[in-house]
């Protein structure tokens, strides 16, 4: 497992400056409502990447583990392709736009279980708080709000993260 994560990171990283483009470390929390088999209760941590597509558009993916009681008991993985919808969140030097210092974004992603969960599906997520980017080397997401459809198990979960902070490099 251990092994699999880094080969992840180091593609992504590879990646990220093959193609010349933002990348950042995100950190977060992950709750959701109602009981699930993804998401049990407890504390939930998301940790993953952010790579800057364009100006308007930016590729996340993570992994969201269990914090308490029991850690790294459950193991989702995620991706998602995110558009801020305010203004430009990469500076782009053929548009000469300056991007601002908050911004709202709208997400489409997948999200699928490990180790056992056989949970997976699509999911949509709206933030509609979020200060700083990549000219700070940081940024605040805050208030972020989705729904997964759980496609095995046919049931729609309403999650959240009450903070994600992503590091530029």
């Amino acid at each position: 497992m251990k092994r699999l994560l880094w080969c992840v990171l180091l593609v992504i990283v590879s990646l990220s400056s093959l193609l010349a483009v933002d990348f950042g470390i995100s950190v977060g929390t992950f709750d959701s409502y109602g009981r699930h088999e993804s998401f049990n209760d407890g504390t939930h941590v998301q940790i993953g990447s952010v790579i800057g597509m364009s100006s308007h558009l930016e590729w996340e993916a993570f992994l969201i583990a269990e914090a308490t009681p029991a850690p790294f008991s459950e193991l989702v993985v995620g991706t998602a392709l995110s558009m801020a919808l305010v203004g430009p969140v990469f500076v782009d030097p053929q548009v000469d736009e300056v991007p601002p210092y908050a911004n709202i974004y709208a997400s489409v992603g997948f999200l699928g279980g490990m180790g056992g969960n056989d949970s997976y599906g699509p999911f949509l997520r709206i933030t509609p708080i979020s200060v700083g980017g990549p000219q700070f080397l940081l940024r605040e997401r805050g208030a972020s709000t989705g729904i997964f459809y759980d496609i095995p198990n046919s049931s729609l979960t309403i999650f959240w993260n009450i903070f994600l902070v992503d590091f530029f490099l």
